[in-house]
């Protein structure tokens, strides 16, 4: 993990509504949060021991797995809105 592919998966991040946070010392060393900026929340992982926890490869995988129009909370609706 290079600190150019951090800045790569943060950049990433932030493009979808995301903020990517680096989790900690002790057993969450080396791995980050997704924070989702427009809820507040994090976002979950699938990974039993580290339930909201990524590492940079997870976490850049389950970045790229979400649409940039959901990342955002719109809605189907929303972006298909008629401004006529």
């Amino acid at each position: 993990m290079s600190n150019a592919q951090e800045k790569r998966v943060a950049r990433i991040a932030e493009l979808k509504g995301f903020r990517l946070e680096k989790a900690g010392h002790g057993k969450w060393h080396g791995r980050f949060y997704i924070t989702n900026v427009a809820k507040g929340g994090r976002v979950r992982s699938d990974v039993l021991d580290h339930e909201y926890s990524f590492s940079l490869e997870e976490a850049e995988a389950r970045l790229s797995a979400r649409p940039a129009s959901r990342a955002h909370g719109l809605s189907a609706a929303v972006r298909r809105r008629d401004y006529s």
